[in-house]
Parts: structure tokens; sequence; C-alpha cells
């Protein structure tokens, strides 16, 4: 279920580095990149128990995050995430989050190239 499209934009981290610099931008990536794995546990844990509005929880959350950091890929995965848990797909739902995991190490991949480039 993973997105073959560009797992980031790097136009969004230029807007970033133009909004707060250098510094700032490589604080808000860190964070999201350690503050992610911990969501999509709960995630994961939620949609092993078919918890519907626990997985809509985390997709909403980590939406617009990763739309302002640029983890395009992983934005549109959150979207669909919770288009389903709002439907109550809870058949769908693990096997979208094992997916947000995948585009989240995808996104890591490219972050880290785009930022020491």
């Amino acid at each position: 279920m993973t997105d073959q499209a560009p797992a980031g934009d790097p136009a969004a981290l230029e807007r970033l580095h133009r909004w707060g610099g250098d510094a700032l931008r490589r604080q808000l990536v860190d964070m999201f990149l350690a503050r992610v794995p911990e969501q999509l546990a709960l995630a994961r844990d939620a949609a092993a128990r078919g918890d519907a509005p626990g997985v809509k929880q985390v997709a909403h959350a980590l939406k617009s995050s990763a739309g302002q950091l640029g983890a395009v890929s992983m934005q549109r995965l959150c979207e669909e995430t919770e288009r389903r848990a709002i439907v109550g797909e809870t058949e769908s739902l693990a096997a979208l989050v094992a997916s947000l995991e995948v585009e989240l190490e995808r996104y890591r991949e490219w972050v880290r190239g785009e930022m020491t480039a």
C-alpha cells in the first residue's frame, strides 16, 4: 500500500528554511522523526484492537505535521487512513499503519539526503 510518489517535497523544506533557518528546520524534522514511531505504535495497537477512533486520532495528528515537513506520501496515506477509520473500515487499518511505517522510513532517507545537500 505504499505510495510510489516521491517521499518528500523539497519546497516544504525550503519554506521551513526561509521561515526559521537551518537550525529550526533541522530541529522540527528531528522532532518529527523521533515522535512519529511512538505515534505509529499507538496506531498499530489501536488497529489490532479494532479501535478505529484511536487510529483516526493518530492519523489526523500526523497528517498536518507530515504536510508541514514535506512528507507528502505520508500525508496522503494519513488522509486515507483517517478516511477509512472514520467509516469504520477496521479490516484495512493495520495494513495502512504498516504502510505509514514504511513511508516514515522513506521520508527519513529522503530528508537526510535533502538536508545534507
